[in-house]
This record gives structure tokens, C-alpha cells and sequence, in this order.
């Protein structure tokens, strides 16, 4: 994140705007380490896992620690970000927070049907009986 934090700095030099240095770790425990996107938890034990080919996120880095900017394009500084998925980050750029919230628990329910649900096997020897 301190590459990050340091592009952004720059990029709100660049824009004329307020910049500072900006505490991720403290931004994260002051947000409870919840999204302020989908409002799930973050799991503070993840750890980076690089890209998979084509540059795209690893399906593990998704779910990392990320800070969205309250205001896009507005200033760099602790006010300005709070807590939020690195996925659910990338999708704000296109999606409303409304809208992203409902897709993630419409796939918790998909999710937890899926955990509840008995294995085929169990079909498969009831057939054989």
C-alpha cells in the first residue's frame, strides 16, 4: 500500500488538491476493518498473492485490504479514505454502492445454500439403495 500511497499523493499534487501522508493501517482500525462498500468484514491476515496472467487480480487478492477515496479525484488525506475491499474498490468505478451491496449478498445467499446443501455422493447412494 505504500506505493499506492505515494501515487496517490502525487496524482492530488498534480490536481491542485490536499495531500498527506496517509496512514493505512490506521485508516483500517479506525474503519473497524469493515468495507465501507459491501460492509463485510476484511480479513486482516491476507496477504498479497500477485496478479494472474494478463495483470488480472488473483481471485485471492480480491478480498484484500484497500482505501477508497470517499471523493474521487479529491484530496489524498485521512479524512478522504476509508476501508474498503480491493475489489469492491475496483468496482465502485462502475457500479453504485447500492448495487454492489446487493450483488455481494445475493452471492453470500448463493454461498451459504451451497455450504447447507448435501453432497452428491449422498443422492448418488440413495439411488444405489
Amino acid at each position: 500500500m505504500a506505493k499506492e500511497n505515494e501515487k496517490y499523493r502525487a496524482q492530488a499534487r498534480r490536481r491542485g488538491v490536499a495531500e498527506g501522508p496517509v496512514d493505512a493501517l490506521a485508516v483500517l482500525d479506525r474503519d473497524r476493518w469493515i468495507c465501507a462498500i459491501c460492509e463485510d468484514e476484511i480479513d486482516p491476515g491476507g496477504r498479497w498473492q500477485g496478479s494472474a496472467p494478463g495483470g488480472v487480480q488473483a481471485e485471492e487478492n480480491r478480498w484484500l485490504p484497500s482505501l477508497d477515496h470517499v471523493i474521487v479525484n479529491g484530496p489524498h488525506t485521512m479524512e478522504n479514505v476509508r476501508a474498503s475491499h480491493a475489489l469492491c474498490n475496483s468496482w465502485r468505478d462502475v457500479h453504485s454502492i447500492e448495487t454492489i451491496r446487493r450483488e455481494r449478498s445475493a452471492a453470500a445467499e448463493v454461498e451459504r445454500f451451497l455450504e447447507r446443501r448435501p453432497a452428491a455422493s449422498t443422492y448418488l447412494a440413495a439411488e444405489v439403495d
